[in-house]
């Protein structure tokens, strides 16, 4: 279980880079299919708690990671050592 911190009722995955790599790596040794990654920032989690289907499609993601400092920091305050955000492009 990858561990995760919520923002607005969002849980943000405490990863970095490496470990999304690691983890897709993983997904497809598995071939495992059908994953869903969000990078997600301030805007995105603050406009789930404004639509529900959106923060509900958030909440199924496989993965949503910190695309912003802000939710890093957040990270960082619930005691995960998060370096930097997780650039979603």
């Amino acid at each position: 279980m990858i561990e995760s911190y919520k923002i607005l009722g969002i849980p943000i995955h405490a990863v970095q880079i490496a470990d999304v790599v690691q983890i897709m790596n993983n997904w497809i040794k598995e071939n495992s299919r059908g994953h869903t990654i969000v990078a997600a920032n301030s805007h995105v989690v603050n406009e789930a708690r404004r639509n529900t289907d959106y923060g509900k499609i958030l909440r199924s993601a496989d993965l949503v990671v910190a695309d912003g400092m802000p939710l890093v920091l957040m990270g960082r305050m619930n005691g995960f050592p998060m370096k930097r955000r997780v650039y979603g492009p």
